[in-house]
């Protein structure tokens, strides 16, 4: 029989320790004991098993129509999937198809018992899944709460420094990044300097950040570590929790991570760690004062109220912002092009639209909507239809 392989690691780790090629190696033997031919590989690397849209996958159930092969042979039932209800639905589609799943680790459904087997093995899979992820929690507690460092990496002007023998890993502090870190605490709690004073600061100076596609710093990388209580020696463990996003900016269809946003959890739950500090409980304090203080200022700048600031778009595709020129005399809706650049140079050079105009425009439609049953029917209706797949393809 012509066939197909799909592999899939969860991690980079496994990639580096070749478990794909150690699933090539135990298939390729399966084949040549059953006489199949190899015809394409389909490779996911580095995806979780508990995500079902997954490029290689999607990329197999697409060519499963244009009979490019007559089965599919994967590793073991869980590379296809952690989750059991996942593995019945793809299995399911292909055979549907009339494409034959095989799997190396476990001999063909033939009656009602081998059926129930397989899915008591499926099942067991996804418990045994949450068991792991639970011991590993459950290690790191322990860890941090014995005062070691747990981290996979280590914040600006630290070097993470993992477990060597009995000694455990710890952070390091990296000298010239320490004197940076210091120099932008002073800016603020000396200086009175904002946050985008100092991004410009530092691209005079030439310091970069350890990541960033532009080489630039940007203003929620410089609050994140302005607030960060291991730069006085008060690391943190447990600080915050994964969570699905509720209004993702960006909808693409792969996402190795579902839950890719995060909140703090109740202080109670956090666990101190001593590191070595940077800057002193003093300094730290008197920036949190400067940084609130700088934050009610900008607050109390906005002067004029937009309808649809952030809402509407450029022709480039970044969002249009309110901005009143001649203090307040014109109100614009500029592109934020320039604002997302700052502060290397602006690659958008459209101009504004009038505020006023386009304001009244928005309006007079929505109370022409409004005063309209059957247009508002229309527009929820395809609100909400939109909504379900958006949903949808999230849950995939």
């Amino acid at each position: 029989m012509r066939v197909a392989f799909y592999a899939r690691v969860s991690s980079q780790r496994q990639e580096v320790e070749e478990t794909i090629e150690t699933q090539i190696m135990a298939v390729r033997d399966y084949l040549k004991a059953n006489s199949h031919t190899l015809i394409q590989e389909y490779r996911d690397d580095g995806w979780s098993g508990t995500i079902l849209a997954r490029p290689a996958l999607d990329q197999l159930r697409l060519d499963a129509t244009k009979r490019l092969w007559d089965g599919i042979v994967v590793y073991d039932p869980d590379r296809l999937s952690r989750k059991f209800a996942h593995q019945e639905l793809v299995i399911d589609e292909l055979q549907t198809k009339n494409i034959e799943v095989l799997f190396v680790t476990t001999p063909p459904v033939k009656n009602e018992g081998d059926k129930l087997l397989y899915g008591v093995k499926g099942l067991f899979a996804e418990y045994e899944r949450s068991r792991i992820a639970e011991r590993f929690r459950l290690g790191k507690l322990r860890k941090a709460r014995e005062g070691h460092v747990v981290a996979s990496h280590a914040p600006y002007g630290y070097a993470y420094i993992p477990k060597q023998g009995e000694k455990h890993g710890y952070f390091e502090v990296i000298h010239e990044e320490a004197e940076v870190v210091k120099n932008i605490f002073h800016w603020i709690a000396d200086d009175g300097m904002t946050i985008r004073q100092i991004v410009k600061k530092l691209q005079d100076l030439g310091v970069k950040p350890r990541k960033s596609t532009r080489g630039v710093w940007n203003n929620s990388t410089l609050v994140t570590l302005l607030r960060s209580e291991t730069y006085y020696g008060m690391a943190h463990f447990n600080k915050t929790v994964g969570i699905v996003p509720e209004n993702p900016k960006n909808l693409e269809k792969y996402r190795r991570t579902i839950k890719s946003s995060r909140k703090n959890k109740d202080k109670a739950d956090w666990v101190f760690i001593p590191c070595t500090p940077i800057i002193d409980k003093t300094l730290f304090d008197k920036t949190q004062k400067q940084l609130q203080i700088n934050y009610d200022r900008c607050k109390r700048n906005r002067q004029h109220d937009y309808l649809i600031a952030n809402l509407i778009r450029c022709t480039c595709g970044c969002t249009r912002t309110g901005e009143g020129a001649m203090r307040g005399k014109h109100l614009y809706y500029r592109c934020s092009d320039p604002v997302i650049q700052y502060p290397l140079p602006r690659k958008c050079f459209i101009g504004g639209i009038n505020a006023r105009i386009t304001d009244d425009l928005v309006w007079s439609n929505v109370k022409k909507l409004m005063s309209n049953p059957k247009l508002v029917r229309a527009q929820v209706n395809r609100h909400f239809s939109q909504k379900s797949i958006i949903e949808d393809h999230s849950n995939e």
